[in-house]
């Protein structure tokens, strides 16, 4: 089985704790080793000077140049342009392309048959931004290009019901359930050392993560004399800077770190130290944080926002808090110190959940059985 896999990828050196480029690379490597199957992963890096090419096992890496700015501003024509042909050189059997218009566009036009796997919707997540931040004009456009993909696709790789409901409402394409794949050193980790409070939050630092309701309820614990430290993991950014601010002003700086620029190791080994994991998102759509989280068997807080309650199957894996008070967090946590056995029964389930289906070999596998019967 030839296959082309565009997505986005972190780059050789440079680490992918989230988002796609980290379920990308989780997901190739399991391919490498996987029977049957030659696959060419593509994608285009930001201010690249020249092609970057490289294989392991049945995987070959390949990186290529395009423009750091303006894409959107040009609707991606040029690197579209460039995928088509890259892909006709290539001749797979089958594409299989996610996560943004450039990848998605050029799957659908490439005249083989192919596959999307779509992650969010650009415009939700930049909701939080003001109406005419140059962000929330890119998401418009973004996710405008996502639906004429998706319209025009015959199939598409749905992870939740969360996706099902906007699938279903805009395109006739065929939906296949697959899970994202979750690391295998999460699962690998010791169980949680339940005494005390470590609270970890993992993901780029920004208005629709959130995490200022999780600062301010870090204060309030800290007024109520709980102990607990917290540690917010994710890429610096100048939402970061304000938030370090907020912490300084309210004296809890001996409480509450910013963590950036970890490797995928460093990653992991903040989630061993961590025995609850908290995410406070107003738009995700199956976030990898809180998979990690639960392949690991830490206690699980998500916003009950978009696709979280769908993750933590109302709450059966986890619990739920509103995204918009702060109180609502903190009186979570104070039931966790109250009764934490039912907590740590959540976890423990939730991890039964995820051996069952995060394991990357497992949807490697059944990934490939699916790339199978569409050629076929």
């Amino acid at each position: 089985m030839r296959v082309v896999y565009m997505s986005l990828m972190p780059v050789p050196g440079q680490p992918a704790n989230s988002g796609v480029p980290k379920l990308s690379e989780t997901l190739l490597r399991s391919f490498e080793s996987l029977p049957g199957l030659s696959v060419d992963a593509v994608s285009l890096v930001d201010g690249l000077s020249d092609p970057l090419v490289f294989c392991r096992g049945n995987v070959t890496y390949r990186y290529f140049p395009c423009k750091a700015r303006g894409k959107t501003a040009t609707l991606y024509l040029a690197e579209i342009a460039v995928l088509k042909k890259i892909i006709a050189e290539l001749d797979p059997q089958i594409v299989h392309a996610q996560p943004t218009p450039e990848y998605l566009l050029a799957a659908t036009i490439c005249h083989r048959p192919s596959i999307l796997s779509v992650h969010g919707f650009a415009y939700k997540e930049s909701s939080a931004t003001s109406m005419f931040s140059p962000v929330r004009m890119v998401g418009v456009v973004r996710e405008l290009l996502q639906y004429v993909a998706v319209a025009r696709a015959k199939n598409v790789f749905s992870m939740t019901e969360y996706l099902d409901h906007y699938l279903k409402r805009v395109s006739s394409a065929k939906i296949w359930r697959t899970h994202n794949p979750v690391g295998m050193e999460f699962f690998q980790l010791p169980p949680p050392r339940r005494e005390g409070m470590r609270i970890i939050c993992v993901g780029t630092v920004s208005a629709r993560k959130n995490q200022e309701l999780l600062i301010r309820a870090c204060a309030q614990l800290a007024k109520e004399g709980v102990g607990f430290e917290c540690r917010v993991i994710g890429r610096k950014t100048e939402t970061a800077d304000i938030l370090v601010s907020l912490v300084e002003k309210m004296n809890i700086s001996d409480r509450v770190q910013f963590l950036s620029s970890l490797s995928n190791d460093e990653v992991a080994a903040q989630y061993e130290w961590a025995n609850v994991v908290v995410l406070p998102s107003l738009e995700e759509t199956c976030p990898l944080s809180l998979m990690q989280a639960m392949a690991c068997g830490r206690c699980v807080f998500g916003a009950d926002a978009a696709g979280i309650p769908f993750l933590l199957k109302d709450q059966m894996y986890g619990t739920l808090f509103d995204p918009h008070d702060s109180n609502s967090l903190v009186s979570m946590i104070r039931c966790l110190l109250e009764r934490p056995d039912v907590f740590w029964m959540k976890a423990g389930s939730a991890r039964e959940y995820a051996v069952q289906h995060f394991v990357p070999d497992a949807i490697a596998k059944r990934t490939l059985e699916i790339y199978s019967s569409l050629v076929s």
